[in-house]
């Protein structure tokens, strides 16, 4: 596991363009701009996304990205020329090479983890009545981390996500990136933008996570082909998987999964615990000292684990309980014994009642008796 770990593999593979980022905040310096973070880069990176930067300083960030990226930018028919005819159609492509190398360089520093059990994910994505405010987006446990798939085989081909969650300097928005990755290594982008200047909640659906992408190709039906080779391929095989199992996801389905897990994240009392795997190998590298692309960086975290476990000893039950139900005769007039979805509890707290504190209710079995009702606060 420690070699072939995929998001591992892909800091190998991008590792040169990762490189490029002290480059860029070099160059951007000697061109006149402030001394920069990785931090303060990328929110110059969504404030040229959002327009919201001088034509000036707009002139200059994109002549030294296409100076730093003209090779990898050429490969896909992306030059200075078709992005000046087109700005706004060509800038989902433009900051893929942007965001990519800047979200695995800040990954490599922490290397956090996040593993969720495949029966908690399926229960995740059913859950009802979705809100989230500006808040907990700011005070998520970790704000950059991959998201590791590898038991969740609803979501093949998709492998693993790398996730990032940012505010977006002077403003009410958010900006949620995340790459989805399959075994080969191939991604795909999505970057979202929740303004809350109007709404201080707001509700969050499949539909609403659509209208949200910047990419017109996140189609439920898949209607749309992009132009990039590694996007067509990546439809192609979710086309493929999706004939093979109906039930596999969808682009929307998948960006709506990953909203349910940050509200998750920042729920009361969620089930995350650090995972045996990392536990006994884990070893963060020294302040000073250089970051290596080891196994052993990696803090892994177990997601829903205890629930999964429980939850499948319900299922046997419930597959019990309904043969004997359907099979054999009875005069009870209790419930044909069913489960009971999940839903998200949101509760406004606190002086004038500014904190927003989210519960998650998983689902339970019901068959009839009031001792299997059982809600667990998460």
């Amino acid at each position: 596991m420690a070699i072939n770990y995929l998001p591992l593999k892909k800091m190998e593979e991008l590792e040169e363009n990762i490189g490029l980022l002290d480059w860029i905040l070099d160059d951007l310096h000697s061109n006149g701009l402030p001394k920069m973070t990785d931090d303060e880069y990328i929110n110059l990176m969504l404030k040229l996304n959002t327009g919201e930067l001088s034509i000036e300083k707009m002139n200059i960030i994109l002549a030294i990205i296409f100076k730093s990226f003209e090779h990898e930018l050429s490969m896909v028919g992306l030059t200075p020329k078709k992005f000046a005819e087109d700005p706004q159609g060509q800038m989902g492509e433009l900051l893929d090479f942007v965001l990519m190398p800047y979200m695995l360089n800040v990954w490599r520093k922490n290397k956090q983890v996040y593993k969720p059990d495949g029966e908690f994910c399926n229960a995740l994505l059913k859950t009802e009545n979705l809100r989230i405010t500006k808040d907990m987006m700011i005070h998520l446990p970790c704000n950059n981390f991959y998201v590791d798939l590898s038991e969740c085989e609803l979501f093949l081909p998709i492998q693993g996500i790398f996730v990032n969650i940012k505010p977006i300097e002077d403003s009410d928005k958010i900006s949620i990136i995340y790459y989805l990755m399959d075994k080969d290594l191939v991604t795909w982008s999505s970057y979202d933008f929740l303004d809350f200047s109007v709404q201080k909640e707001l509700v969050i659906s499949q539909k609403f996570v659509k209208s949200l992408s910047c990419e017109d190709y996140i189609a439920t039906d898949f209607d749309y082909m992009p132009d990039d080779v590694n996007e067509v391929i990546f439809v192609e095989k979710m086309l493929q998987n999706k004939s093979v199992n109906k039930n596999n996801l969808n682009r929307n389905e998948v960006g709506f999964f990953v909203y349910q897990l940050l509200t998750y994240m920042v729920s009361h009392e969620p089930q995350i615990e650090e995972s045996p795997i990392t536990k006994s190998t884990y070893r963060p590298p020294k302040q000073g000292t250089t970051i290596k692309n080891k196994f052993s960086e990696i803090q892994m975290h177990d997601v829903g684990v205890r629930f999964g476990k429980s939850f499948r000893e319900q299922k046997r039950k419930y597959k019990c309980e309904t043969f004997l139900t359907k099979h054999l005769e009875s005069k009870r007039k209790s419930p044909i014994p069913h489960f009971r979805c999940a839903h998200w509890q949101g509760y406004w707290v606190g002086k004038g009642r500014t904190d927003h504190v989210v519960r998650w209710i998983e689902p339970v079995f019901v068959n009839g008796e009031v001792n299997d009702v059982v809600i667990h606060k998460m």
